[in-house]
């Protein structure tokens, strides 16, 4: 199916931010195939160029809301809202998150973010590929120059992060220096000037006043313009205090079968990976033994797959992407790899400011994060996602459906017998306790029917620290209607399983059938095939 305005919107996105559509840290961007045409220019930052934009893209809205009110066909009007979230989802990132006027790491990561795609991904010749990567290289002063325009202050835990991304940016173009791209042509003198502008920039950083963080945007305005959910914050309360209880039934059965608490249970263990093995073996190890089950022994036959890469996790990325991170394929060349990418101190840190629960944490939970991240997770949804060519669903990506689905999936591993161990499957529910914890604190601090201390008594009893509860409740607030992601969308989906009274199999096909759509779109789809 193709819509005319469809194709503008993603050439128009495509061209004005390529770094944020050409990667998957930016997930209120399309993923946009477009992108690729434009690896030798960077988004447009300056405050000027985003009210234009974004002025633009409200447009697109309007023909959006037009294409629903002429389309005959429920999947076409189906379509047309998936496209109109896609665009209010660009423009709260813009207008509402706003990262490009508080975060100075937010320039950082698009400028290096920028640079490695040019290094990194397909060209039509080596000549194609260097004059793509001196032009971004060349530009990157000026893209970081716009930040002191755009940001008048930052608050303490914005300027620690920028520093240590600069810190980490320079040892990437020092390694850039020592490679053969790196001597080529002007591309030391660029170098070393991009090495001067990161210098420039620590003292900009360094020297702006410091403010308190600013509460992110409404509850109500992420749920409609970004999550497309129809459910108020009181009812998504009600399933988040639901799945909560659920979760703790399962914790409270698994305990009379390992003979102790979950809490001692899961303090006491280690996870499984074996002793001596370096974390990227554990990690690509998993990874392959998921992607076996799937395919071989599970589901065969439901899902498509596509190439993956399992890399380390790129250096100036190091303290903004989760231990293991997934980056989709643009879809622009044939054969082309989405990458995994992992940290490979995901077990022990970094440094000395390193939490050691935390790293625990990690050893129990790797197996779900790599899950998560790829089969039958993020890879895997967007494996189903680009084998839809003919339409503009190949290029949408619906945040409720992509985080129930990840909820899902982990779901999966248990329900199809993938943990083995009583061990392991406490993990599991332990996971889905703290997902639904947060998700009551999300969706109750909207309510207003929480106060801090009913949010820590809340955390704490789903297992986290004093301390990190805090720094949670602290990211809520910054970020409200994010941590309700999971628990909705993983009650919409098993509604949808429910009503449809399909095997599973036949159910994950009619799920994927018309790409991420919304989930309400896809029940009201299912029930009038």
């Amino acid at each position: 199916m193709k819509i005319r305005a469809a194709g503008k919107y993603f050439s128009y996105i495509a061209k004005v931010f390529p770094v944020m559509c050409a990667s998957g840290a930016f997930p209120n961007l399309p993923p946009v195939t477009d992108a690729a045409k434009w690896l030798d220019r960077f988004d447009e930052l300056s405050r000027r160029s985003i009210e234009k934009h974004t002025a633009k893209l409200q447009r697109f809205v309007a023909e959006f809301d037009n294409l629903e009110k002429k389309s005959k066909e429920p999947e076409e009007r189906a379509i047309a809202r998936a496209l109109r979230l896609s665009v209010t989802g660009a423009i709260t990132e813009l207008d509402g998150v706003r990262a490009w006027e508080k975060s100075p790491a937010f320039y950082l990561q698009v400028a290096f973010t920028g640079l490695d795609h040019a290094v990194d991904m397909p060209s039509k010749s080596q000549r194609v590929l260097e004059k793509r990567f001196i032009k971004r290289l060349r530009a990157i002063p000026a893209l970081l120059a716009a930040a002191p325009e755009n940001i008048e202050a930052v608050s303490p835990s914005s300027r620690a992060l920028a520093q240590t991304m600069i810190r980490d940016c320079a040892r990437f173009l020092t390694e850039l220096g020592e490679s053969d791209l790196g001597k080529t042509g002007k591309a030391p003198k660029f170098l070393a000037d991009c090495l001067t502008a990161l210098r420039d920039y620590d003292r900009f950083v360094s020297s702006r006043p410091e403010v308190p963080e600013s509460e992110g945007p409404a509850f109500a305005d992420i749920a409609e313009n970004v999550l497309g959910t129809r459910r108020t914050a009181s009812q998504i309360y009600d399933i988040a205090r639901e799945e909560f209880d659920r979760r703790n039934e399962s914790l409270r059965f698994l305990e009379s079968q390992i003979g102790a608490s979950w809490q001692e249970a899961l303090d006491n263990y280690a996870g499984p990976a074996e002793d001596g093995k370096e974390a990227m073996d554990v990690i690509i190890r998993e990874i392959h033994l998921l992607r076996g089950f799937i395919f071989q022994t599970a589901l065969p036959s439901v899902f498509s797959d596509s190439s993956l890469r399992i890399d380390p996790q790129p250096l100036h990325l190091a303290s903004t992407l989760r231990p293991i991170h997934y980056d989709p394929a643009l879809g622009a060349w044939p054969d082309e790899p989405s990458r995994c990418y992992v940290s490979p101190q995901i077990f022990t840190g970094r440094g000395f400011r390193d939490d050691p629960a935390h790293l625990k944490r990690m050893q129990r939970e790797y197996l779900f994060i790599a899950a998560r991240q790829s089969y039958p997770g993020r890879h895997l949804i967007d494996s189903q996602r680009r084998a839809l060519t003919d339409s503009p669903m190949g290029q949408i990506t619906n945040p409720l459906f992509m985080a129930g689905w990840l909820a899902f999936a982990e779901n999966l591993l248990d329900e199809l017998g993938y943990l083995e161990k009583p061990l392991d499957r406490l993990v599991h529910h332990q996971r889905g306790l703290a997902r639904a914890a947060l998700a009551m604190v999300d969706a109750g601090l909207a309510v207003g029917n929480l106060d801090q201390d009913n949010c820590l008594e809340i955390l704490t009893d789903a297992g986290f620290s004093r301390e990190e509860s805090l720094n949670r409740v602290r990211g809520i607030r910054l970020s409200p209607a994010h941590r309700v992601m999971p628990v909705l969308g993983l009650y919409e989906i098993n509604s949808l399983r429910k009503d449809s009274k399909l095997p599973l199999d036949q159910f994950c096909k009619r799920l994927f059938e018309h790409g991420q759509l919304s989930l309400y779109d896809i029940g009201n789809l299912m029930r009038s095939e």
